[in-house]
């Protein structure tokens, strides 16, 4: 039958977020590896704290909040923390209870800027690598490495003439319109007034030219996965000075690859790999000259391996640029993008499409904690507690309130008798049993004071009746005018 559209009410709510995210959303396996991850960074991240002034934001809570802006592709720092306001999945996550106050967001952008000090950010990539449910992913000594222009955020009429000699915008006005025809502009006669770290990047000939930044990937072959991140000037040997700062883990490897586009393939790049025991699988350019990739490395299957494997970093630039929301930076500054970029790249390894079902399948099942059975029974009673404080109003205010107030206290009673049960400190069963004897006083005085029979006597608070789970025990009468629970 059809039920009705009334408002319940209630004077309490005890429910947990982490009640309200379903057992398999994929949330709830990364936020495991996150908590692993920023478990192993105690250290580094208490060390960016000072020891007096007012409590910041921590740390922790501020990455996860990043990671979710990148997850969801949220455009702003305010709009993640209206959605922090009333989205309980976003609550949980960051570690925020239901009746916290969410914080503001001038406050958030503002301690945003804390892993610029010591580079949290990459130390986080590393982390999360680190975990056992991506490391085994890796293959450790095949990678990739490209990059790609993110577009600075700066108009392009800000890109002025370094001496001034530019005149004021024509039409007047907050937005007048500059004509730039037939005036030539270089990064070295000119720089934006608006993002000075900007500098004008033509992608390939017949493109237009803007103000960016040049992100850099190092992707590991086997599964796409990103291991190492920068960000450089947008400048045309940028990614070769990049791809040899990423590749110093790789410098140990015996037999390890890199795998890169046409734009790598410089005799001195190729030579500088080779000297430090890396194999160059980097395509060959033969436009108009001899390439300095020869036989001695195309003539292996593994070369072509490689070559079809580095277009998978095209993938991870998609993401960060389409769902990470970065195809145009929202930040001034190459260090507050740089960490932006990190952040992004590391939301793309914790869950990239081509092992998402592996985390769910591969990942073993940990023992349950001893506390689980008090656990199991203390929901129940709290699940108890607030089905019977959701009533239907009678009108009748003094029995409205003592209808919720009963199984208010008779949720206290339940969880008491369950901390009997399991609980092991001496002197917090002593309390569990003045609570039990408090509790039913108090229900007792309120269904005398609107002129109920008083309920049945429960077990004594020492002795938990044998076999009896958690709200076994009789509950208060219905009210007049109220239904049973």
């Amino acid at each position: 039958m059809q039920g009705e559209d009334e408002r319940t009410w209630g004077m309490f709510s005890y429910v947990r977020p982490e009640r309200r995210v379903p057992k398999d959303h994929p949330l709830r396996p990364i936020r495991e590896i996150v908590d692993r991850a920023l478990g192993s960074l105690s250290a580094q991240l208490e060390a960016l704290y000072s020891h007096t002034g007012r409590p910041s934001i921590a740390l922790e809570k501020l990455l996860r909040a990043l990671l979710l802006q990148a997850f969801y592709s949220v455009r702003s720092e305010r709009q993640l923390m209206e959605r922090l306001e009333y989205n309980l999945l976003f609550c949980w996550f960051v570690g925020l209870s239901m009746d916290v106050v969410v914080w503001d967001a001038t406050t958030f952008t503002k301690n945003r800027d804390q892993p610029l000090d010591g580079d949290i950010a990459r130390e986080f990539l590393a982390a999360v690598l680190n975990q056992p449910e991506v490391r085994r992913l890796l293959s450790q000594e095949h990678v990739s490495g490209e990059g790609t222009p993110n577009e600075a955020w700066a108009a392009m009429k800000s890109f002025r003439p370094k001496d001034g000699s530019g005149g004021p915008p024509r039409g007047g006005g907050r937005n007048a319109a500059h004509d730039f025809h037939g005036e030539k502009r270089t990064n070295a006669t000119h720089a934006s007034t608006a993002n000075p770290d900007g500098r004008l990047y033509r992608k390939s000939p017949g493109q237009s030219a803007t103000l960016c930044h040049m992100g850099q990937l190092l992707m590991d072959n086997r599964h796409g996965l990103i291991v190492e991140t920068e960000l450089t000037p947008a400048t045309g040997w940028g990614e070769r000075a990049a791809a040899e700062a990423m590749i110093e883990d790789l410098l140990h490897v015996p037999h390890a690859t890199l795998a890169a586009d046409r734009a790598y393939e410089t005799a001195a790049f190729v030579a500088s790999l080779r000297a430090e025991g890396v194999v160059p699988h980097v395509a060959q350019n033969r436009s108009g000259r001899r390439s300095a990739i020869d036989g001695r490395t195309t003539r292996h299957p593994s070369y072509a391996v490689s070559q079809r494997a580095r277009k998978r970093i095209e993938e991870a630039f998609g993401w960060i640029k389409t769902i990470g929301g970065l195809r145009k930076t929202r930040h001034r500054g190459r260090d507050k993008v740089r960490l932006s970029f990190t952040l992004i790249a590391t939301a793309f390894v914790i869950v990239p499409p081509v092992y998402a079902g592996a985390l769910a399948q591969e990942t073993p099942m940990h023992e349950p904690p001893p506390e689980t059975p008090f656990l199991r029974e203390n929901d129940g009673a709290m699940e108890k507690m607030m089905a019977g404080m959701t009533i239907k109003p009678t009108g009748n205010i003094d029995l409205d309130f003592v209808a919720m107030m009963a199984p208010h206290h008779q949720g206290a009673i339940d969880m008491a008798q369950a901390y009997l049960r399991y609980g092991h400190n001496e002197q917090l069963k002593r309390l569990a049993q003045e609570i039990i004897v408090t509790q039913q006083q108090e229900i007792a005085a309120m269904r005398l004071a609107v002129g109920l029979p008083l309920p049945p006597s429960l077990p004594a608070p020492d002795q938990p009746a044998a076999g009896s789970a958690i709200g076994s025990g009789t509950p208060p009468r219905a009210m007049p005018g109220h239904p049973e629970n």
